[in-house]
């Protein structure tokens, strides 16, 4: 069975240190601190299984008021570029839950509030990867 490939856009990685190595020990994790860095790994055309999206990080490329200033980037984004990502799944991870009952497309299997448990991401993960 081959690994899975996972992309996590969070811009606060550094806090979620033990949950990312949690992660890496059974699947190929990137980091994309941005969205930027989240375009960037789309135009070097790397396979994805999963996302693991934040809601909220700060982007230029956005208007702050669309954004809610920075409350609802990732949501943003999810709807621009991620929605019509048929083939990958999607867990909205995210402290900002007014997005959750939002309307989310067939590719979003997942939203969960952020735990410092290293194992709660990767149960969620596990579960749907």
């Amino acid at each position: 069975m081959s690994t899975k490939n996972i992309l996590i856009i969070e811009d606060e990685a550094e806090r979620f240190v033990a949950t990312i190595d949690k992660l890496k020990e059974s699947y190929n994790v990137t980091i994309a601190r941005s969205i930027e860095a989240a375009n960037n790994f789309f135009d070097l055309k790397k396979s994805v299984d999963l996302i693991v999206l934040d809601v909220m990080m700060f982007y230029r490329g956005y208007e702050s008021e669309k954004t809610d200033y920075g409350m609802e980037t990732g949501w943003v984004y999810y709807n621009e570029k991620l929605r019509n990502m048929k083939n990958v799944k999607i867990v909205i991870w995210s402290n900002n839950q007014s997005v959750f009952d939002r309307d989310l497309g067939e590719n979003v299997v997942e939203r969960t509030v952020k735990s410092f448990d290293p194992n709660h991401l990767l149960k969620i993960v596990g579960n749907k990867i």
